[in-house]
């Protein structure tokens, strides 16, 4: 601490109706010069040491907690308000601004595309998804179709033919000598084409036969399922999903919001002006909102003195005092009494 000396100095006014005070002194001293009795003021002048101090220091600590990249401040340095005096690692803090950045977008475009609604070729997609399956269903309830059952039936004429002819074939190979051919081979082809009967006669059976109920109802659902999606086709969000997006936007704009201000936190700007006092990390040091980094006095300063209770009523604010330092010597700095 800086040690001044404070000179304080008053006056004290003696009664002029003093009468026998006066006739004391004037017996106690015998060589003096006359002279008429006049109205005056003592001054006393009071002395005090004290220390010099800023009326104001500041410790700075960083908003967000990170390894200090560069110190660009030390002590005894004079800095002012919103001055950058540190600067900490950010490639992290970078990141989850571009990441918030990235999620804002996304919000926006998922609002955008339910403002904008479905597509016309989605809703002519669903349509016809829909046509298709009430012809489904009203192809059940009405049955098969006159040429279906013809077509059916010629199936089942077509396969016994063709039985017919296999069998004649194989009995005029069987009547040539040396053919080659025997019983198990016409057995066999003869086979094959009586199967071929049996599934033309099965389609027409099938065909002809009325809808069993799990068909129906199977019918059914595909035309509800349709019309669900033609109607989510035409109104692709409620309400409620209309609000969900632009709360969406309104929490990436806030993220967003968040991660800049961090970042803009990575440097450590100084709060007010001063100069530098203290310095209590170095470049590379881990910096945390609960340390100081550095602290910075004030430009402004005070004496702080001591005053005896029998003089404290001659020691008023707004006095005039004079202050010397010992650093400057032969100096007298004029000032006042604060508090």
């Amino acid at each position: 601490a800086v040690v001044a000396t404070v000179a304080y100095a008053s006056r004290q006014q003696l009664p002029a109706g003093n009468q026998p005070l006066r006739q004391e002194r004037a017996r106690a001293v015998t060589a003096v010069s006359a002279a008429p009795v006049q109205r005056g003021n003592i001054f006393q002048t009071l002395y005090y040491t004290g220390d010099v101090r800023a009326k104001a220091q500041v410790a700075v600590v960083p908003k967000v907690a990170g390894r200090i990249e560069k110190l660009l401040v030390d002590v005894g340095d004079k800095v002012v308000a919103g001055q950058p005096i540190a600067m900490l690692e950010h490639e992290i803090l970078d990141a989850q601004a571009e990441q918030a950045q990235a999620g804002l977008s996304l919000a926006k475009a998922r609002l955008a595309s339910l403002l904008a609604g479905s597509r016309a070729e989605t809703i002519a997609q669903a349509e016809a998804n829909l046509r298709q399956a009430e012809a489904r269903l009203a192809a059940l309830n009405a049955g098969p179709i006159k040429a279906q059952v013809e077509a059916a039936e010629a199936g089942i004429r077509a396969a016994k033919n063709q039985l017919y002819a296999v069998q004649a074939q194989a009995d005029a190979y069987l009547g040539m000598r040396g053919s080659g051919y025997t019983p198990d081979l016409k057995e066999a082809q003869a086979g094959a084409a009586y199967e071929q009967i049996k599934q033309a006669e099965a389609q027409l059976a099938v065909l002809t036969a009325p809808p069993t109920k799990e068909q129906l109802d199977q019918a059914e659902a595909a035309v509800d399922a349709a019309r669900q999606q033609l109607l989510l086709a035409q109104n692709p969000y409620t309400d409620n999903d209309l609000e969900a997006a632009r709360a969406g936007v309104a929490q990436a704009e806030a993220g967003l919001k968040l991660a800049t201000i961090q970042q803009k936190n990575a440097v450590v700007d100084s709060p007010t002006s001063g100069i530098v006092s203290e310095r209590m990390v170095s470049s590379g040091d881990m910096a945390s909102p609960a340390a100081p980094m550095i602290v910075i006095m004030g430009e402004a300063t005070e004496v702080q003195i001591g005053v005896e209770e029998a003089m404290v009523s001659q020691v008023t604010p707004g006095k005039a005092v004079t202050v010397t330092v010992a650093a400057y010597p032969g100096v007298a700095m004029a000032g006042k009494v604060a508090s």
